[in-house]
């Protein structure tokens, strides 16, 4: 018995030992399958974090890139917008010089009319000038040679004998014909550029201050009295515009309207005559004569050569 109890507690123990042990390998697999598992799970979350290191490399990478693409963008972005703006720049600066110098041709073409015109003005008073110091000395000359001529009638007379004055009277009266049918020109030619005909006629002395002239340019006909008197201006302003009254014995009156520039001084008159003035004046001599200034006027009543109009009027048709 106490064999068998030995025996059975020797396999008792035996069994405890190999269970013991088998308990002992169990855990020591255990462990290592542990052990294996923790570095599996170790390998893996090695390899995520690689994978996620080398994720965030290339996500880093990708928006290093991206950012730079907009950093590259914005930097064309901002040269286009430049050169636009300098293209705009330029275009307003050329627009800008283009005004100004076609504000300085505009300029100088104002400044250049503007003495063109004080050039003509200065041309047209010295041309007015000259003309009336031509009339004035063309009148001189008249009266000279009127005076000449009655002081020669004078001379003649007194050398021949009264027996001959009936003779003298006619040779006068002769030249008096003469005279009235001869048209004495200043001017009578064709001018070339303007291909038209300019007359004018001699002064007529119609009393001791007055003269008239004919002149004819083209197709216009005028009519200059010119009056050794001062009456203001003669004026071609429509308020005080100066004129001139020609009275026939007829009793109608024909009236001229100044129609040239300012002039003051002795009364120089420039008036239009239409063809049916002219007609008019043919017709009766003249009665009297009223010339109209600024400032005065002037009636002529002791009318030397009434039949002016009637004998000279034909030297411009």
């Amino acid at each position: 018995k106490i064999k068998q109890d030995s025996i059975v507690k020797f396999k008792e123990e035996e069994q405890r030992k190999i269970e013991a042990q088998e308990a002992t390998e169990r855990k020591l697999e255990a462990e290592r399958i542990e052990r294996v598992k923790q570095d599996s799970i170790a390998k893996v979350i090695e390899e995520e974090k690689i994978r996620l290191e080398s994720q965030e490399a290339i996500a880093r990478k990708l928006e290093a890139e991206r950012i730079e693409s907009i950093k590259q963008d914005s930097i064309a972005k901002a040269k286009e917008e430049e050169k636009i703006k300098l293209e705009d720049q330029e275009a307003i600066a050329r627009k800008l010089e283009v005004e100004r110098i076609e504000k300085i041709k505009q300029d100088s073409i104002v400044k250049f009319k503007e003495e063109e015109s004080k050039r003509i003005e200065t041309q047209d008073a010295i041309a007015r000038k000259l003309e009336a110091e031509r009339i004035e000395s063309i009148r001189q000359d008249s009266i000279a040679k009127i005076k000449e001529e009655e002081n020669e009638k004078i001379k003649f007379k007194e050398e021949v004998k009264l027996s001959i004055e009936e003779e003298s009277i006619e040779k006068e009266r002769l030249e008096r014909i003469k005279f009235r049918s001869t048209c004495h020109y200043a001017m009578n030619e064709y001018h070339a550029i303007d291909r038209i005909k300019i007359i004018r006629t001699d002064p007529y002395q119609i009393n001791d201050d007055l003269t008239i002239e004919l002149f004819k340019r083209g197709s216009t006909l005028n009519v200059f009295f010119n009056l050794k008197q001062d009456l203001g201006c003669a004026s071609y302003l429509p308020n005080n515009r100066s004129y001139v009254k020609v009275k026939l014995e007829n009793n109608q009156t024909i009236t001229f309207y100044h129609s040239w520039d300012m002039d003051c001084g002795d009364f120089r008159f420039k008036g239009n005559i239409s063809r049916s003035q002219m007609e008019q004046l043919k017709k009766s001599p003249i009665q009297s004569i009223t010339l109209k200034g600024t400032k005065y006027s002037r009636d002529i009543t002791n009318v030397e050569y009434k039949e002016f109009f009637m004998d000279k009027l034909k030297c411009i048709e």
